[in-house]
């Protein structure tokens, strides 16, 4: 990713923040699946922590609500094996998967 720097061209800014969102979108996608890894596995206990909420908020920083999203995103990945193979493979980016969570379900995964 470009670091910013003042005093570029419109176009020069258009491609820099473009290129920003994509680095965005790809390190959410890793994100979650890191997430979901460490989940699965219950890694976080290796790492000295008794739950995933107390890894989360001790070494990732996050907030209560924050945890509650990323867990609900990994249950559900879990019950859609197709869309979270799709997001492995760079197919379906974070932020679109999230949009689609709500309306999609076991029984009409394949269809979208």
């Amino acid at each position: 990713m470009t670091e910013f720097t003042r005093g570029q061209t419109a176009e020069q800014a258009n491609q820099a923040i473009k290129a920003a969102v994509k680095t965005m979108e790809g390190a959410k996608q890793c994100l979650v699946l890191w997430f979901a890894d460490i989940l699965e596995r219950k890694l976080y206990r290796e790492l000295g922590y008794s739950s995933i909420n107390q890894y989360a908020k001790m070494e990732l920083g996050f907030s209560s609500s924050r945890i509650g999203i990323y867990l609900n995103l990994c249950h559900n990945l879990e019950e859609l094996p197709q869309m979270k193979e799709k997001i492995v493979s760079g197919e379906l980016g974070y932020t679109k998967a999230q949009a689609l969570l709500p309306i999609i379900d076991e029984s009409n995964e394949k269809e979208w």
